[in-house]
């Protein structure tokens, strides 16, 4: 579907339940943890099986749709705007930004209303807060606050 279309990400969500539901099941291990988020994928493969040949079999599913996989690298691997670190069997996550990101938001002095100011700084605070694990969130408010105070 094009994209712009109103009922694009509600049909291509359902078209992607329905590939959950109907054919990954036939081809995907049971020990893999398999999560969506539209159209990002965050799968955790063990090293016993083989990754390649499952990626043949799925990319021949359905010709329309191709997936990739990226490695992890030094155990972090960027999903959405998570940068999960793996530590043993766990993981510890922490909030991503691109290095493209200008860390550019409203400006104090800006037309809109006091409360939509503010309130582009309380989601960060909240993204943040349900981001970030422990070990990370006091790193994470002090770049919002660093952001902050550029803004101003």
């Amino acid at each position: 579907m094009a994209m712009g279309i109103p009922l694009s990400p509600l049909l291509s969500n359902l078209y992607m339940e329905i590939f959950e539901k109907e054919l990954l099941p036939k081809i995907l291990p049971h020990n893999v943890v398999w999560k969506r988020y539209v159209d990002d994928i965050l799968c955790i493969w063990p090293l016993d099986h083989g990754l390649h040949s499952f990626l043949s079999k799925l990319n021949g599913l359905i010709p329309s749709i191709k997936f990739t996989s990226e490695p992890t690298i030094d155990n972090e691997l960027i999903f959405l705007d998570i940068l999960p670190h793996r530590s043993g069997r766990y993981f510890k996550n922490d909030a991503f930004r691109k290095h493209t990101n200008v860390l550019s938001y409203v400006h104090y002095y800006s037309a809109p209303h006091e409360k939509t100011k503010l309130s582009v700084f309380s989601s960060m605070f909240f993204r943040a807060d349900r981001i970030s694990s422990p070990e990370f969130l006091s790193y994470e408010l002090s770049k919002i606050y660093c952001i902050a105070y550029h803004q101003i």
